[in-house]
């Protein structure tokens, strides 16, 4: 032992006979608060207590330890009692010998540390790895005959020591255990040879945060060609408050200084974050997993954003997380940047990224309130999801009454009830978007039973005879007055043929047809979908009476819209403020589709459906028809503002609309 005295070696020195020792550990073994040694040999540990009063040492071993077999040892205060205790380590196992204040206990305890064969060489470290306070061991396992070892982790858990992580390389023994980017984790330093140069190198792994350590090194550092290094240790040897590495070479000892570099960016900050629009965005960066550096800690600030009374980001309280906070009912994405530095006196700055709120859906169609037994219930649910545009969405049922179904994809509910389904129910539908963004519509249904109808051959006889006759003029007269003509004897109709599974089937179809062509008058509906007058007449009341739809006299046309469109006014045409922009909006982008309409003005894809409608009617616009989506385009030469229009339309239907067979 060569004691210092004042920063020299060599004027004091102890000689301790330690017969058959391979292995050295230095710690209180007997509780008295001097420091012994514990030797290792091939069959015991031999332990040596210094007398705490005049600082001697014994000519023999103070007390024997039986060991057989074991490689390597350490001494540490695993219980964090007070006590140092003593580790062994051999192929395949730990023994820990627990001090107490009786002393070493000389069975102790043995933990299986599984090694790759029973030749490999083994040696150990104790140190705290995770950062919880309690120290874990280090276990180095190599053969020197296959070219291989490894590193392996365990962790102290309870009364227990498990593998967190292991690595391979081609180790040739020596390694060591300490913060070499001083970011407060140990890191592991071990010395390899490339089997392939025959280079002997001292690879670095540095621990992560947030998943431990890697396969691969980090870094490697040269030994200039000196030979395989025999010991590796990690400690302060500058001054610094930063952690080197000294490598034993035959001949030389190499020190490795850790150099203070700015941090760098290792990969860019991605621009799809989002969140919904009134969550918490609280974490939703760990700007940590960005950027590195040499040493650490890093601190982050933000440098940039786009609009803070918008979106705002602030830094969380651990440092390297970045919380975000939207305006209240704001939904849409900004831009942001941030800068990293190590406390020197450079800040990296990040990429520009963007950070979006998602809007949450909104319900837009008013439910249905009643229903007939035994008439089909045709409900088209429209949503409003203004930002992201182009997103997808799922309906789905969250209550509601037997055989009732809804369409994922089109929200289109469908229910045919019967008699014994008179009464209330509860509906509750739900739309999800593929954000996660989600609304609830919740709404009572009641279904109702018509009374019996009352004999009415007679009547019906003379009522046909009496109507043939008006029906007959009105071949020649308006569409209104074959409408109400047909009116007067729709209610004994609707007796006769209600019960078809055809008319119900019908029925949805002029439904369908009336929600994609709103404004389209009685005959262009009979054209589109090939129907008689009379069929016509009665589920276009049927639908008016339920209030599915509604209708308005142009002229010689009845025009038909869905409940819940506003009818437009009679006479001249001229647009109205959002009809100008919507040229203004077609001109400047010519073969616009309706739903890009939507997303640049902020109107629902039904608002700007009806409105198109109303100018293409009037030759404002053309709207072309390619796959599923319409471009639309303005007719220079169309009607300008103010100038009258028949108030009737063609008679046929338009482009969208089906054709009746030839």
């Amino acid at each position: 032992i060569f004691y210092q005295v004042l920063g020299s070696f060599g004027q004091r020195i102890a000689t301790i006979p330690t017969p058959g020792g391979t292995r050295v550990a230095v710690g209180d073994m007997n509780g008295d608060g001097a420091a012994d040694l514990a030797v290792l040999t091939a069959q015991n540990v031999q332990l040596f207590f210094q007398n705490r009063t005049d600082g001697t040492w014994p000519a023999s071993s103070s007390q024997n330890l039986t060991a057989p077999g074991y490689q390597d040892l350490a001494a540490a205060d695993l219980r964090n009692d007070g006590f140092v205790d003593l580790v062994l380590a051999r192929p395949q196992l730990v023994h820990v010998f627990p001090q107490t204040a009786a002393g070493i206990d000389p069975v102790g305890t043995i933990f299986p540390a599984r090694t790759f064969n029973a030749s490999a060489t083994v040696a150990i470290e104790v140190a705290n790895m995770d950062g919880d306070g309690m120290p874990d061991f280090v276990v180095a396992a190599v053969n020197a005959s296959l070219g291989y070892g490894e590193l392996s982790v365990y962790l102290q858990r309870g009364d227990a020591f498990n593998l967190s992580s292991r690595i391979a390389g081609s180790f040739t023994g020596p390694f060591a255990v300490g913060d070499l980017n001083d970011d407060g984790l140990p890191d592991l330093a071990a010395a390899t040879l490339d089997r392939v140069t025959g280079a002997d190198t001292i690879s670095v792994f540095l621990q992560h945060v947030t998943d431990g350590f890697g396969p691969n090194p980090a870094f490697q550092l040269s030994v200039g060609g000196r030979g395989a290094p025999s010991g590796v240790a990690i400690g302060r040897f500058t001054g610094r408050t930063f952690r080197d590495l000294v490598a034993r070479t035959p001949g030389a000892l190499l020190v490795y200084y850790q150099e203070d570099l700015p941090p760098v960016m290792i990969r860019a900050i991605p621009s799809d974050l989002i969140f919904n629009a009134g969550a918490s965005g609280a974490g939703l960066i760990d700007l940590g997993t960005y950027f590195a550096d040499d040493h650490g800690p890093l601190y982050f600030v933000v440098v940039y954003e786009e609009n803070a009374s918008h979106l705002h980001a602030v830094l969380a309280p651990d440092g390297h997380h970045l919380d975000f906070a939207s305006a209240a009912g704001w939904y849409g994405s900004e831009r942001f940047q941030v800068a990293a530095t190590d406390a020197g006196p450079l800040w990296i700055v990040s990429n520009t990224f963007t950070v979006a709120v998602n809007a949450l859906p909104s319900f837009t169609s008013p439910p249905p309130t009643r229903v007939r037994a035994g008439e089909k219930l045709l409900y088209q649910v429209t949503i409003e999801d203004p930002f992201p545009a182009e997103d997808a969405h799922t309906f789905s049922l969250l209550q509601s009454p037997g055989g009732m179904t809804i369409d994922g994809t089109t929200g289109l509910v469908e229910w045919t009830p019967t008699a014994s389904d008179a009464g209330s129910h509860s509906v509750r539908i739900k739309v999800v978007d593929s954000r996660g963004g989600a609304a609830e519509q919740s709404f009572t249904i009641e279904v109702v039973v018509p009374p019996p109808p009352p004999p009415i051959f007679a009547i019906l006889a003379v009522t046909i005879l009496g109507a043939v006759g008006a029906l007959g003029a009105s071949a020649v007269a308006s569409e209104n007055v074959k409408y109400g003509l047909l009116m007067i004897f729709i209610p004994l109709y609707s007796k006769i043929k209600r019960e078809q599974v055809l008319d119900h089937f019908v029925r949805g179809q002029i439904y369908g047809y009336v929600l994609a062509n709103p404004g389209e008058h009685y005959n262009a509906i009979k054209l589109a979908l090939n129907l008689t007058n009379g069929s016509l007449a009665h589920h276009l009341k049927t639908l008016e009476r339920e209030l599915f739809v509604k209708s308005k006299r142009f002229g010689l046309y009845r025009r038909f819209y869905p409940m819940h469109m506003k009818i437009p006014e009679d006479g001249f045409f001229t647009p109205n403020e959002i009809q100008k922009t919507i040229v203004d909006l077609i001109r400047a982008t010519p073969a616009i589709t309706q739903k890009e309409i939507a997303g640049r003005l902020g109107l629902t894809p039904p608002t700007v459906n009806y409105h198109v409608g109303i100018l293409s009617e009037h030759g404002a616009i053309r709207v072309e028809r390619a796959g599923r989506k319409t471009h639309c385009f303005v007719v220079e030469g169309g009607t300008p503002p103010g100038v009258a229009t028949p108030s009737g339309g063609p008679g046929t239907p338009g482009p969208s609309a089906p054709r009746p067979p030839q």
